[in-house]
């Protein structure tokens, strides 16, 4: 959430800082390109994000069989995916960073050790792990509706002006003074 709003803060900053107004549709339209380009970090970590949080709960999932056999497969489940995430170098937000590696020691431990309390220990998983991911994902997830909104706003704008234009063109085409 926080590099989200680091990176888009930064790219609005960076953008009135060294960019000028666009002088004509032109401009603005490269302007639209290069401010895409700007986003796609933020956005691609949002889909890195949203993975992440599928796969621990997939692992909660995974969890709610007979002690032995879920944990073994909770294992193999996070195991994988933090293979992936290496092979792959995916970025994630510090803290949702520590809570993968969490999840990842709290399953070793299991997987090395049965719980004597297994429902205990399911039940430290929601809250340790399920629980934090969803709380971040979900402060990252207001910040990418903001984002959408304000975009919402600057394409009805820019729909208004369409529209002007759009009826400035046909009432010049069929104009009746004309020969």
């Amino acid at each position: 959430m926080k590099n989200l709003l680091a990176v888009a803060a930064f790219t609005l900053i960076a953008i009135s800082t060294y960019a000028q107004p666009a002088r004509d549709l032109v401009d603005a339209n490269a302007a639209a390109r290069q401010h895409a380009r700007d986003l796609e970090p933020a956005l691609a970590m949002m889909r890195s994000e949203t993975d992440a949080l599928s796969k621990l709960t997939e692992i909660q999932r995974a969890l709610s069989g007979p002690a032995l056999s879920s944990i073994d497969r909770a294992y193999r489940l996070i195991d994988d995916f933090s293979s992936a995430l290496s092979k792959r170098n995916v970025a994630l937000p510090h803290d949702q960073q520590i809570i993968v590696m969490n999840a990842q020691r709290m399953i070793q431990e299991a997987h090395t050790t049965t719980p004597g309390d297994y429902p205990k220990f399911r039940d430290d998983y929601h809250h340790q792990i399920l629980l934090p991911m969803q709380l971040s994902v979900t402060r990252d997830m207001q910040q990418l509706m903001s984002l959408t909104n304000l975009y919402a706003q600057i394409t009805n704008q820019m729909r208004i002006v369409e529209t002007s234009a759009m009826n400035a063109l046909n009432g010049s085409a069929i104009d009746t003074t004309r020969q």
